[in-house]
């Protein structure tokens, strides 16, 4: 999360011309506009570097053995055959 943090404008102009691209038919934005504001939500920008690490240590840590993460991988396994 932290790199992905660090190329937040990278990842936002692609998805931004993957949006416009396909005029957003796709069913990843099936909110329009308001998926790309979503994302970029998600990088947390009013927190400092610090806070942030702080808080995605947080998430991996809620994440881990948690049920929709084993049911994922399981599907994965399953599915998709990624090991």
């Amino acid at each position: 999360m932290l790199e992905a943090r660090r190329h937040q404008q990278k990842l936002l102009l692609s998805v931004r011309a993957t949006f416009v691209g396909v005029g957003g038919q796709l069913p990843c934005f099936r909110a329009g506009e308001q998926t790309i504001a979503a994302m970029e939500q998600r990088f947390r920008n009013e927190m400092s570097q610090q806070q942030f690490a702080k808080f995605a240590g947080q998430l991996v840590k809620e994440s881990l053995d948690h049920w929709s993460t084993r049911t994922y991988d399981c599907y994965q396994k399953c599915c998709m055959d990624i090991r």
